[in-house]
């Protein structure tokens, strides 16, 4: 009762504040309508049919993330997102902290930031759910680092514009919580980087491609390279393919993923995505394969709708069909998502 009082409360200010907010501090980036101050509320409504995780099935809310955010001063602006998801009994909610954060502002090629983020490894862990490519996690993304990712607090640095204004690069130190990746539930540190290059080409494409890494405390090392192609074929036309592989050094955890997207329409877009964990030669858990397809329908940056199908087939002969329709709304203005 506590939490839905909350969110009846977060959700009440986030309406009434958004009128005012389309009136004020709007200016338009490379991702669409920025605004500051920012107070939003996305919410992801899920159907989800599985042949052996049937106590997940039917219709739950996924997540809803409340966003505030503004301007701070001359050299800082501040940010935090709340999550809230629906527990498997569908009568009780879970609120918990995914952002909470303050980073530095117009500090040329340089920008520090402190609280509590999403850690800067690989392409997908710095995502929010609804800004997933696909519905769920990638399986290699799950298995290293569980539901909920690398979301530690701590410090970071990023530092822009290297060789040419065409890279950047990442240093964090965090501490938190991690059962999957440290196999145990106390606090450790993790000091993680990420270097990512940009490269544009002539006739509409461009590559990114990242390196990954990190140690703690009580893990070795943790390893990812992950690339980014995107071909512009036509107006409302384009092609994307992403690649991901990452690993663990202590108990040799390695998987991949391998990701193809077309947006056929203004706002339509097909995607293809194959997983696969198990490269490594001494594994103790099954072998696990998936397939997955979607179709997506994206009309604004506020709202979507998504579609998808995915087979899995484990080494131990474990099989699932699984039917996964979610629909992505967004109360209140918001920085843009991007699929």
């Amino acid at each position: 009762m506590k939490h839905f009082l909350i969110l009846l409360f977060c959700l009440s200010f986030t309406a009434s504040a958004s009128k005012q907010l389309h009136k004020t501090g709007r200016a338009i980036d490379d991702h669409g309508p920025k605004f500051d101050p920012i107070i939003s509320a996305n919410f992801l409504v899920l159907y989800d049919h599985s042949q052996i995780l049937k106590e997940s099935n039917g219709f739950k809310i996924q997540e809803i993330l409340l966003q505030f955010g503004a301007t701070v001063d001359k050299l800082f602006e501040a940010e935090v997102f709340l999550g809230i998801e629906q527990l498997e009994d569908r009568e009780k909610f879970d609120v918990f902290p995914i952002g909470v954060f303050g980073e530095t502002r117009k500090i040329k090629n340089l920008n520090f930031r402190a609280g509590q983020f999403l850690n800067h490894f690989g392409e997908h862990n710095a995502r929010y759910k609804h800004n997933f490519p696909f519905i769920l996690a990638p399986l290699i993304n799950q298995e290293l680092f569980g539901e909920r990712g690398l979301n530690f607090i701590g410090l970071g640095i990023d530092w822009k514009s290297l060789f040419n204004n065409t890279g950047e690069i990442t240093f964090e130190i965090t501490q938190g919580k991690n059962h999957e990746l440290f196999e145990d539930f106390e606090n450790h540190y993790l000091a993680n980087f990420r270097y990512w290059g940009h490269w544009e080409f002539e006739n509409d494409h461009n590559l990114k491609v990242g390196l990954s890494g990190a140690v703690a405390e009580v893990e070795r090392g943790l390893w990812g390279v992950d690339l980014n192609y995107n071909h512009i074929l036509a107006p409302n036309h384009n092609f994307n393919f992403r690649f991901e592989y990452m690993g663990k050094i202590k108990h040799k955890r390695q998987g991949l993923y391998s990701h193809l997207k077309y947006q056929f329409y203004k706002e339509w877009e097909l995607s293809y995505r194959y997983d696969y964990t198990g490269l490594e030669k001494e594994r103790i858990d099954p072998i696990s394969q998936k397939h997955s397809i979607m179709i997506s329908a994206l009309p604004t940056y506020f709202s979507g709708v998504r579609l998808e199908y995915s087979y899995l087939k484990r080494g131990d002969g474990i099989s699932d069909n699984r039917v996964l329709f979610q629909i992505n709304q967004t109360i209140g203005p918001r920085r843009a998502h991007s699929y």
